[in-house]
C-alpha cells in the first residue's frame, strides 16, 4: 500500500476570455478559465510548473473551442463544443494529464 498524502487545491483567480480565432496561451495568469466564444476558436496550454491545475469551462457557445496543450498525455487537443462542457488537468513531467471531463473531446 502507498500513501500518496494529501492535495488541496483552490482557485486563486478566475481568468474571463471571450471572442474567436486564436486567443492565446490559457496557462498563463489562473488556474480557472472561463471562456465565451463569439466564432469558432483555439487556444493553446503552455507548460508549466509541475502540479498546476487547470480548469477550462466554455460558458457560451458561439463556436467551437480547440485547445493545443504544449504536450498532453493521451491526445493533442482538447475541444470543448457546448456550454458547460468543462476540462480540468495537471501539469506533471510527462506534460498537461487530464483528470476531470465533462463534454469535451481529447483527440
Amino acid at each position: 500500500m502507498h500513501e500518496f498524502g494529501t492535495v488541496t487545491t483552490k482557485v486563486t483567480s478566475v481568468k474571463p476570455v471571450s471572442g474567436s480565432g486564436a486567443l492565446g496561451n490559457l496557462a498563463l495568469g489562473s488556474n480557472l478559465v472561463l471562456v465565451r466564444t463569439t466564432g469558432a476558436a483555439t487556444a493553446t496550454l503552455g507548460a508549466s510548473s509541475i502540479g498546476t491545475v487547470k480548469t477550462v469551462v466554455l460558458v457560451t457557445d458561439g463556436g467551437d473551442l480547440v485547445v493545443t496543450p504544449s504536450t498532453l498525455v493521451g491526445g493533442t487537443t482538447i475541444t470543448l463544443a457546448d456550454a458547460g462542457d468543462s476540462v480540468t488537468c495537471v501539469f506533471t513531467s510527462a506534460g498537461w494529464v487530464v483528470t476531470a471531463n465533462n463534454g469535451s473531446v481529447v483527440a
